[in-house]
């Protein structure tokens, strides 16, 4: 089930040996390339898995694959090969029915390569049908749709532009798009600074119809306000000696209520927010305010808050 794993080390064997230094490649200089991603021309429409060990899909995996003398990894000039991608060209012309398309679809190389950036599914792994407490697919990390949201993006380092809403008086307040600008909210009752976003705690977007989003029809067909609940709770795993966010967004977790990301619906069980729409009455008393859309264009939309005292 290594196969993959034995062609990607031949090739970093050849191009070593052609006198590349491949240490170059290791950016946080912890011995082990940043990442390897590795496009094949095999046929994928005859070989349809969504098995990360079938060789005509399209995964993001980690090499264990042992030098037979030493029993560790290969080194090419002290640096090994951990996270690779391995992805057919054929997902270059995916389609809703098939590989032929004829446009370039980048989403499943996006998608891919979002988990070496350290990005998680946040569909359910265990296939137990639980989208609409999640994401709804709405997410390049989830069904493979629209943009990064602004959790993950904050956790890639890739935007500045994130706020924390702390008044206790009524507020206005501007989003900008935030796939033009990446603007965002975080919106919480005790926000500790110190842990940044690794803690509970809501995050408001303006989605707008544009770009990415609307490249294959979108998620929606107008613009509004996108509401995330978050519980990237931190917690330490002496295995591995780290810590890492102890909640996901398998089934399993939904027996608690808790998941690392959801999207929030309104009172009309839409996921997208417009005018004249309040919270679904599930989050009333937890959310800390309460909110009203003035008015909206695509690049930005004004809200009014006030203090939620329920």
């Amino acid at each position: 089930n290594n196969g993959e794993q034995i062609v990607i080390n031949e090739i970093l064997n050849q191009i070593h040996n052609e006198g590349i230094d491949l240490s170059k490649y290791d950016s946080d200089n912890n011995g082990f390339i940043d990442a390897i991603v590795c496009i094949d021309t095999l046929n994928v429409n005859r070989y349809v898995s969504a098995s990360s060990s079938n060789m005509y899909w399209a995964f993001c995996y980690y090499n264990y694959y042992l030098n037979n003398k030493t029993n560790k990894l290969y080194k090419y000039n002290d640096v090994s090969m951990l996270t690779y991608l391995w992805m057919g060209y054929d997902f270059l012309k995916e389609t809703e029915n098939g590989y032929n398309g004829d446009e370039t679809n980048l989403y499943t190389y996006i998608h891919e390569f979002g988990h070496a950036l350290g990005a998680i599914d946040y569909y359910d792994t265990t296939y137990n049908k639980s989208f609409e407490k999640c994401l709804g697919g709405l997410d390049i990390m989830d069904s493979t749709l629209g943009d990064h949201n602004p959790y993950t993006k904050m956790n890639y380092g890739w935007i500045d532009k994130t706020r924390l809403l702390v008044s206790d008086s009524t507020t206005s307040l501007t989003l900008n798009s935030f796939t033009k600008s990446g603007d965002s909210l975080i919106i919480a009752n005790d926000f500790d600074e110190t842990l940044g976003i690794y803690q509970e705690y809501y995050l408001m977007m303006y989605y707008t119809n544009t770009d990415l989003n609307k490249k294959y029809g979108g998620y929606f067909s107008t613009n509004g306000i996108l509401l995330y609940k978050i519980n990237a709770s931190l917690m330490y795993y002496p295995t591995y000696n780290k810590y890492d966010v102890f909640f996901n967004n398998d089934a399993i977790s939904f027996t608690n209520s808790q998941n690392l990301i959801r999207l929030i619906k309104d009172d009309k069980d839409n996921y997208l927010f417009t005018k004249n729409c309040s919270i679904q009455n599930e989050y009333v008393n937890d959310f800390p305010y309460n909110f009203y859309i003035l008015d909206m264009n695509d690049d930005k939309v004004n809200i009014i808050f006030s203090k939620n005292n329920k």
